[in-house]
């Protein structure tokens, strides 16, 4: 299944609305998991440095505390990726829409 250009647009819209929220009512966990699927899109588009430059201040402040690992493990399977450059076959929190 392919996901429009329109779609994946739309959802980078709304994550970026989605952070903006977080970050203004000081919800850590919300924002770390709106750049995890932001990320996960602009990784799909070879958008690496922008991926890395979201998540990496997040990923640190939440590495520094041990706090929630199952986001921290997708952060860090993003940034690794970043590093590397390589492209997600599919964006699996997309599918559904």
């Amino acid at each position: 299944m392919s996901i429009e250009p329109w779609t994946i647009e739309e959802a980078k819209k709304c994550l970026s609305k989605a952070l903006q929220i977080a970050r203004r009512q000081r919800a850590k966990t919300w924002e770390l998991a709106a750049a995890i699927s932001l990320a996960e899109i602009l990784n799909s588009q070879g958008e690496f440095e922008k991926s890395a430059l979201l998540l990496q201040p997040l990923y640190h402040e939440f590495e520094a505390s041990k706090f929630v690992k199952e986001h921290l493990v997708r952060a860090h399977t993003l940034l690794e990726e970043c590093r590397s450059g390589k492209l997600r076959s599919s964006i699996t929190h997309l599918r559904q829409v």
